[in-house]
């Protein structure tokens, strides 16, 4: 049991970077993976995803629909440059400054639909060679910027009531910083993922993450991923009962951890209490003193 006991200890040390001044929460991948699962069984997978979208559009009638947006677009364009020259003309001869008169189109509303964000921190070539499935890359370098350290998305979800941002890396050695950085700014609603990549890929080797993990993470348990998901590949109904049933291993494995340190605990407890009970107790001196002068 000492044995075990201290490789569990160096599990933890080398793997988990707990710091006794931390101020924001952890989330465990056990817990991200079945919210990521509850997310997909109650609003059913994505017919698209966004690239997708973007490729189906080009094509059929939607070709069409972007042609005549685009000759209107041009029309307009080409109306408001022409204003946009007289009027710079007419301030040019009077004195002004030039004057743009044409308005930004608004950007769409962020779908905040999905109750978590999943933030990726590290560099954006290292996202792009692997991540954890429905990811954004945000790179911790953003959070040095004086302006727009927050993305749109990011922005959207902060401290929104019941939405929680996760952030991660791939050991710790960034998420730990980059979110007591983010706390500090405000953010309440952050979590940080409890071993990062590192652990998840041990705990979850397929369906999880899409792309290629680097060398550094491939260990035993990574090492028998039956297939290599495309870095953009979407959630499917196959890589949703992959995760399912390594969910039910990882939760049954806790458990019987969790049984036997209990029984581990209760033994240790029972064996300090019998050394305790079987001590002879020492006779008071007044008691020893009387029985002597019987």
């Amino acid at each position: 049991s000492a044995s075990k006991a201290k490789q569990k200890a160096d599990y933890v040390a080398e793997r988990f970077k707990y710091r006794p001044d931390e101020i924001f929460r952890r989330i465990k991948c056990n817990t991200l993976v079945q919210l990521m699962l509850e997310v997909a069984d109650q609003d059913g997978l994505p017919a698209f995803e966004e690239h997708q979208l973007d490729e189906a559009a080009t094509m059929g009638d939607g070709f069409s629909h972007h042609s005549d947006q685009f000759q209107q677009d041009y029309e307009s364009q080409s109306v408001a440059t022409g204003y946009s020259m007289a009027s710079s003309f007419a301030s040019f001869t009077t004195g002004q400054g030039e004057l743009n008169v044409r308005q930004q189109p608004k950007p769409p509303a962020v779908d905040t639909t999905c109750p978590y964000l999943l933030l990726d921190l590290r560099d954006k070539t290292d996202f792009d060679q692997c991540h954890i499935m429905t990811a954004k890359s945000f790179p911790h370098t953003r959070l040095s910027r004086a302006t727009n350290v927050l993305t749109r998305v990011a922005s959207a979800y902060k401290n929104k009531p019941g939405k929680i941002i996760v952030v991660y890396d791939e050991d710790e050695s960034l998420s730990c910083r980059a979110a007591t950085i983010m706390v500090q700014q405000g953010i309440d609603n952050l979590f940080m993922l409890s071993g990062g990549m590192r652990v998840l890929t041990e705990k979850y080797p397929d369906g999880l993450v899409a792309g290629q993990l680097p060398a550094h993470l491939v260990t035993k348990q990574t090492q028998p991923r039956a297939q290599v998901l495309p870095i953009s590949a979407p959630l499917t109904e196959s890589n949703l009962d992959q995760i399912r049933c390594q969910l039910e291993e990882n939760l049954l494995l806790d458990d019987a951890k969790s049984t036997t340190s209990s029984r581990a605990s209760s033994r240790n407890a029972s064996r300090r209490s019998t050394r305790q009970g079987a001590r002879p107790g020492k006779p008071s001196t007044a008691a020893s003193t009387t029985s002597t002068w019987r």
